[in-house]
């Protein structure tokens, strides 16, 4: 399993180019879902995940019109496996 350090290095590098795109900014928080926590929930994985999250830098939301879900202005998250470092973003509808 690689470090919290390793980790946040790895999303970082991961959200460099995207920051603009998903109007992030500076880390706000980190989480580890290790994978006895996923076969606990029945979930057939080999690995665990760290979940980065970047605060939302863009303008303010109005709550009237949203329609998705996370919110537009809610945090962008980096899922990283924590035994390949590969990345990707957290995305629900």
């Amino acid at each position: 399993m690689i470090t919290e350090a390793e980790v946040c290095e790895l999303a970082e590098a991961f959200i460099k180019d995207k920051r603009a795109a998903y109007k992030c900014g500076a880390r706000c928080d980190v989480k580890h879902i290790s994978s006895e926590m996923y076969q606990e929930a029945q979930v057939a994985v080999d690995h665990g995940t760290c979940l980065v999250s970047f605060e939302y830098t863009g303008p303010p939301i109005n709550p009237e019109y949203l329609v998705s879900d996370p919110p537009p202005d809610a945090p962008t998250t980096v899922c990283v496996n924590d035994l390949t470092g590969e990345c990707e973003i957290l995305m629900r509808l």
